[in-house]
């Protein structure tokens, strides 16, 4: 069914409008802000995110904002964004948000537009490149490839805070609302990658999306500078279709050299997340745990006869742990972090690749603050395992190794 649904963030000026209306008094200071930030990337084999293999700086993130209080308890909150990651992104200007925002109390307080979406400790705040140590954000638990569904949300959001006892405070944020997939995003890519491991030439012919649900609790207990969270997400009815062709050389002779085309219906993702971070003196640590599970219908033909109908589903888990410590001008951290998946458990499926199966990360960073506006970082990863490599663009063909190495260097400003 086509969406007709003119989604909440157009409907930004009337809401404005109508606070001009009910508020005699309002304040005239907006506040900008901004950054900008460009880096390189290059590993020893594979290529992560851009063509890192040969080394590449098309790795760009720009983004300018404002905040306004037109009223007591009102904001408006907006940011334009642009991004480059090698095939992702293009430098096209965006709305990474714009929303208004009325907090009736502590409480309780709602948000609505083009909204951030709170999941976890860095997913609201992934742009912002200042507020970690890290450059890249720990595999498998956050991906910029799925920025197109990761970042924002177009509805509506609940948040508060509640004391629940001496110095113990619960935080939560529900929201909901509509999501644009791309069919070059990231999504639609991890589709392909998958297909691409038993045909050639996958392409992407359509997705589609609907809506996005989700909410998250923060509690603070008697212990100062530490956290613990729960956070969760359901999109729903996903539609993902594809083409490929089969190898004139598949081992199945009834295959070999056929034209492939398979239909994803019915796609429901669940996800779920713990949290916890803990600030004491200089130093920093977290870690954060997800599983998320993918229900869909398949349809698979080939040369027009049907080989596949059938429910399916994939379950997968990551975790990481971090560690940072801060000393004056310069931060360092380690980071931990493992993803796992059942791809290569499905029964019927011929996906026998090699080393696509986990990903294991060991991560070290180190930050230097050259000013107060003014970010240099640089980073290393020694890494097992490819599957969070994509083949959405055959920039990885094979999965011919198991062990191999990445390191990256970034430089933001901020205004």
């Amino acid at each position: 069914m086509t969406k007709k649904i003119i989604s909440s963030w157009t409907a930004l000026p009337a809401l404005i409008a109508m606070v001009y209306s009910s508020s005699h008094t309002f304040a005239d200071e907006v506040r900008f802000g901004g950054f900008f930030s460009n880096g390189y990337i290059e590993s020893s084999h594979y290529n992560y995110l851009v063509d890192s293999e040969e080394g590449d700086f098309d790795f760009m993130e720009a983004g300018l904002n404002a905040s306004w209080t037109p009223a007591d308890r009102t904001t408006v909150n907006g940011q334009v964004f642009a991004f480059e990651l090698g095939k992702y992104g293009n430098y096209d200007l965006s709305m990474d948000y714009l929303f208004v925002d009325y907090n009736f109390t502590q409480e309780f307080g709602i948000r609505a537009g083009r909204i951030k979406r709170e999941y976890g400790i860095y997913n609201h705040i992934q742009d912002i490149d200042v507020a970690r140590s890290t450059i890249l954000l720990p595999i498998g638990t956050y991906d910029p490839r799925y920025r197109d569904m990761s970042a924002s949300l177009d509805g509506i959001s609940f948040y508060g805070a509640y004391e629940v006892g001496k110095h113990k405070i619960i935080d939560y944020s529900l929201y909901g609302g509509f999501i644009d997939l791309k069919i070059d995003g990231g999504i639609a890519g991890y589709g392909l990658t998958t297909l691409s491991r038993g045909v050639i030439n996958p392409k992407a012919e359509h997705i589609d999306s609907k809506y996005m649900y989700g909410a998250q609790v923060w509690y603070s207990p008697a212990i100062e500078g530490l956290r613990l969270g729960f956070s969760g997400t359901y999109l729903p009815d996903i539609e993902f279709s594809s083409t490929g062709q089969f190898p004139d050389l598949d081992p199945n002779p009834f295959l070999a050299g056929k034209d492939f085309r398979s239909s994803s219906t019915n796609v429901d993702r669940y996800s779920l997340k713990t949290s916890i971070e803990y600030f004491v003196g200089d130093w920093t640590f977290a870690g954060e745990y997800i599983r998320s599970k993918l229900d869909y219908d398949l349809m698979a033909f080939a040369g027009g006869f049907p080989i596949k109908n059938g429910h399916e589903s994939l379950l997968s888990d990551s975790w990481y742990i971090s560690g940072a410590r801060r000393l004056g001008r310069f931060e360092t951290a380690l980071t931990y972090a493992e993803f796992y998946t059942d791809v290569n458990d499905r029964d019927g499926v011929r996906f026998d690749m090699p080393n696509t199966a986990n990903n294991k990360d060991f991560q070290i960073s180190l930050r230097y603050d050259v000013t107060d506006n003014w970010t240099l970082k640089i980073e290393s990863h020694s890494i097992k395992g490819a599957s969070r490599l994509f083949n959405q663009y055959n920039q990885n063909p094979l999965f011919d190794e198991k062990n191999w190495t990445l390191w990256a260097a970034k430089s933001t400003f901020s205004f």
